[in-house]
């Protein structure tokens, strides 16, 4: 069975060897899902299947995210770190938050979900570089959906086409993640419930409710701790403070999974 990087190999060729036949592809993903406007796939730039440094041997959370989203001015710059060829796409995938660091870039999702890692493993991440240099050693981001997009929305009910999509999608991401040491998977927002909990892909063991607005699941994969929240944890609008962050949830998932 192919991985994620497999793919995002065939991918970087396609674009670069017949990129007419790559925008189809794309584009036909797009139609699948019905998406269109600022929802639609932009095939104009290189997938992004999976960030993070894979091939050392630190323990891992694994951050899923359904696809990645779109910024001209980031995606551009991006795009200069991983077009010229397929060894310089893999430097982007490995180093990404050195180059993020390296490039005094900002993120706001990234920070805020630095509180729940420092609550994880007991120690303070205060500032960008010390955020940047520990996503470096723990961290994998990985996509369900690698195109990139502005926003992007799933469905209670998903054809049997779009289902069959994703199945294929989540195994070759958890191919991937099998050479690697996961300590923590970590699947965040609605999109996910709707996908894995409304759609039936995944059974759950526990329902724990955080607040009126949040639920978290907790499961295993392939005997992986796993952990679902049916909102983002980065929206501030859902009531759940740093001091939740860094504190109350941690401690509720190190209950449930004892190794944490």
């Amino acid at each position: 069975m192919n991985s994620a990087i497999d793919e995002a190999k065939k991918d970087f060729e396609l674009f670069h060897d017949n990129y007419l036949k790559y925008k189809e592809k794309v584009d036909n993903l797009s139609n699948l899902f019905k998406l269109k406007n600022k929802a639609k796939l932009r095939s104009d730039y290189l997938p992004t299947y999976v960030v993070g440094n894979f091939e050392d041997n630190n323990y891992k959370y694994v951050l899923f995210g359904i696809n990645p989203g779109f910024s001209e001015k980031q995606n551009s710059k991006e795009e200069t770190w991983k077009k010229s060829s397929w060894n310089d796409y893999l430097d982007f995938a490995k180093n990404f938050f050195i180059l993020f660091k390296e490039n005094r870039m900002k993120s706001p999702y990234y920070k805020r979900l630095s509180k729940l890692f420092s609550g994880l493993d007991n120690m303070e991440l205060d500032n960008y570089s010390e955020i940047y240099d520990y996503y470096h050693k723990h961290i994998i981001n990985i996509e369900l959906i690698p195109y990139h997009s502005t926003c992007f929305g799933i469905s209670n009910h998903l054809t049997d086409e779009q289902k069959s999509y994703f199945k294929s999608r989540f195994e070759s991401d958890l191919n991937f993640l099998k050479k690697i040491k996961v300590k923590l998977m970590i699947f965040n927002g609605n999109p996910f419930y709707l996908l894995l909990i409304k759609n039936n892909l995944i059974k759950y063991d526990k329902k724990i409710n955080l607040n009126e607005c949040v639920n978290m699941y907790i499961f295993r994969i392939q005997n992986t701790p796993c952990v679902l929240f049916d909102k983002f944890l980065t929206q501030p609008a859902f009531r759940l403070s740093y001091e939740d962050l860094k504190n109350k949830l941690p401690n509720l998932i190190k209950r449930e999974f004892k190794n944490i």
